[in-house]
C-alpha cells in the first residue's frame, strides 16, 4: 500500500469527523497506520496525527458544549417588583 495515500485518508478522515464517535473510530485507524508502517513517536506523520487529532477534539467538545447550552432552558427568577416593573 502507498504510504502518502493512507496518510491522506486518514487525515480527511479525521478532519471530516462529525462527533466525538467518529473521531474515536478514526484513532483507532490511526492507530493501526502507525503500527502497519512500524512509525514512531518521533516521526512527523505521529506528530502531525497527534496535533489534527488535538484540533478536531477541541473543536467537536465546543461544539457540543455550544449544542448542549442551545437544547437547556434556562430558568430565571425574577422578584414581584421588578415583574411590576417591567409591565407598569
Amino acid at each position: 500500500m502507498n504510504k502518502n495515500y493512507d496518510f491522506t485518508s486518514l487525515i480527511k478522515d479525521i478532519v471530516n469527523s462529525s462527533s466525538l464517535d467518529e473521531l474515536r473510530a478514526c484513532v483507532i485507524k490511526g492507530n493501526e497506520f502507525l503500527i502497519t508502517y512500524n512509525l514512531s513517536e518521533n516521526s512527523d506523520e505521529f506528530k502531525k496525527l497527534t496535533t489534527i487529532v488535538k484540533l478536531v477534539k477541541m473543536k467537536l467538545r465546543s461544539k457540543k458544549k455550544h449544542y448542549d447550552e442551545s437544547i437547556v432552558g434556562k430558568t430565571y427568577t425574577i422578584s414581584e417588583s421588578r415583574l411590576i416593573s417591567i409591565f407598569s
